[in-house]
């Protein structure tokens, strides 16, 4: 029997729990139908595995969302470029400054200067530690400013493998091809837009462009001192396996002079001379 006022299931003329003894109300449980407990089992297990279902969509949904992008085109990340002549990595972030540790670092500092177009001295493999191209290299001014440059044909770079090189004076310019390997000391080279020539062929030596660095036309050469005799080189042209001398020369002192003159596209080499002043 069930209590109509604490509804405690009991037998007897009274209730257990609460003393009622008042019979009106109560149910008579003998006929109750028994719960099946497997029926609610498999209910339970449904709700579970249509849980398990929706999820799933949802995710599949959200994940080809990501990767298709409003385009409906496939795509990765659409905000990370991707490079096929870099076999499909990321581009590295953009480089801002050198790095502090350039030793240490060799990568940070081989994107700073390709950014840059400044290399400090040191070797180079073309085409992968500096692009290929035309360059100039300026001194650091020790000494008299000279500094030395070669470019080699194997990583070794002994005399053997060198294809041109030398000393040169407070500045030179330099045509490098992809394969091939460079040395420079006590000097720092530059991509040709990044700084102008800061040497004036009027007032010491050094190497020098025509049309660029001096115009094109008749000038006098001298020594820039009074104890070394100056030489002179003018190329017609400048490639990757070495300047073509069109004419060469030298000064005995600064008290003699020699004349020269000079065509657009041309390259003058003064060591220890220089063009005379109007």
């Amino acid at each position: 029997m069930i209590c109509p006022k604490c509804y405690t299931d009991y037998e007897g003329d009274h209730c257990p729990n609460c003393k009622n003894t008042d019979k009106s109300g109560q149910q008579d449980l003998s006929d109750a139908p028994v719960k099946d407990s497997n029926a609610y089992l498999f209910i339970i297990l449904g709700m579970f595995g249509m849980m398990l279902v929706l999820m799933t969509l949802a995710a599949l949904v959200g994940g080809t969302l990501l990767f298709k992008g409003g385009s409906g085109k496939a795509s990765v990340q659409e905000n990370v470029p991707f490079r096929a002549d870099e076999q499909s990595f990321p581009v590295q972030e953009e480089v801002t400054q050198a790095p502090a540790d350039p030793e240490a670092d060799k990568a940070a500092l081989n994107a700073w200067q390709r950014k840059s177009g400044k290399y400090q001295s040191g070797d180079y493999e073309v085409g992968t530690d500096v692009p290929a191209g035309t360059y100039f290299i300026l001194s650091d001014g020790a000494g008299y400013g000279d500094f030395y440059a070669g470019v080699y044909a194997a990583e070794s770079m002994s005399s053997e493998s060198e294809i041109y090189g030398g000393f040169y004076k407070n500045i030179c310019y330099i045509v490098l091809e992809e394969g091939q390997y460079l040395h420079f000391s006590h000097s720092t080279m530059y991509a040709l837009d990044s700084i102008e020539n800061p040497y004036d062929p009027f007032k010491g030596g050094g190497m020098f462009l025509v049309g660029t660095d001096v115009e094109p036309g008749t000038y006098c050469i001298t020594c820039d001192n009074d104890q070394y005799s100056g030489t002179y080189e003018i190329y017609s042209t400048i490639t990757s396996s070495g300047p073509v001398v069109k004419d060469s020369g030298y000064i005995e002192s600064n008290d003699s002079t020699v004349e020269i003159t000079l065509n657009d596209g041309e390259y003058l080499k003064m060591d220890f001379c220089q063009l005379c002043a109007e």
